[in-house]
């Protein structure tokens, strides 16, 4: 074959295997860039607590346990009743109702700081019927606390429905996370409001604002509405900003109290 001929194929096949690699590229970027957003921790099976498998749970943790018992159907099976077969229960399709709160909620709050999830561990209901996962959120800046519970450089709990765990055996137990109107995921950086429940001694998400590359974003359900339909006037904020817009309300609600 002459060389003028083979010109044309050479320019062809390097033409193709350019293409392979910049897909096989995109692919395998668009794979690392979902993976790095994917709400890791909640996907995560955690060993049984010891208290749980042994049955020695202390007051704290039976006065938070309570709180997750099956009130509706008394007779319910245990999630690690012997009888693992699937659960009969019936889930609502309809979406959750959310009730407004305010963007900057410092009257609905007990507590407000800059932190993060530092860890996690899910627990059995006192009755087995359900899981609930108590997250570590460790306290960086403490902006407000009436309290007395929050230290910078310690962390607080706060507990959400839901959860993975392993048993001692291997076998695993799953319960749905019950849906918020907040966003917590690992590696993250909020200002968080959380309001103080005294009886079990734990704390509850009001509402989170995730602090990313110096700039403000909104992770409750109404906050994001707000800004992307231009009624937000927190969204475009800087972190340092909109620290400072928190700072100036918790000041303003002490003041005119």
């Amino acid at each position: 074959m002459r060389t003028s001929n083979l010109k044309p194929i050479i320019a062809l096949t390097a033409l193709a295997l350019s293409l392979i690699g910049a897909s096989f590229f995109s692919t395998a970027q668009s794979q690392t860039a979902n993976a790095s957003t994917t709400k890791a921790w909640k996907t995560v099976v955690v060993d049984a607590d010891k208290s749980d498998v042994e049955g020695t749970k202390d007051t704290i943790r039976l006065s938070r346990g309570a709180r997750f018992d099956d009130k509706d159907a008394p007779n319910k099976r245990p999630l690690d009743s012997p009888d693992s077969s699937p659960s009969t229960e019936v889930r609502s399709n309809l979406p959750p109702y959310w009730v407004r709160i305010p963007a900057i909620p410092v009257e609905e709050s007990d507590t407000v700081f800059v932190g993060k999830i530092v860890s996690f561990q899910p627990y059995f209901s006192n009755d087995h019927t359900h899981l609930y996962t108590e997250i570590s959120l460790g306290v960086e800046t403490l902006l407000k606390d009436r309290t007395q519970k929050a230290q910078e450089g310690r962390s607080v709990p706060v507990l959400l429905r839901g959860g993975r765990l392993r048993l001692p055996g291997g076998r695993i137990i799953e319960d749905d996370f019950a849906p918020t109107s907040f966003r917590l995921e690992q590696n993250c950086r909020y200002v968080l409001f959380l309001r103080y429940v005294p009886n079990g001694d734990f704390f509850q998400a009001v509402k989170s604002w995730e602090l990313h590359n110096s700039s403000v974003v909104p992770t409750a359900n109404e906050d994001i509405v707000d800004a992307k339909t231009g009624k937000s006037s927190y969204a475009a904020m800087s972190e340092a900003e909109f620290i400072r817009a928190v700072t100036e309300a918790i000041t303003s609600q002490r003041f005119n109290k």
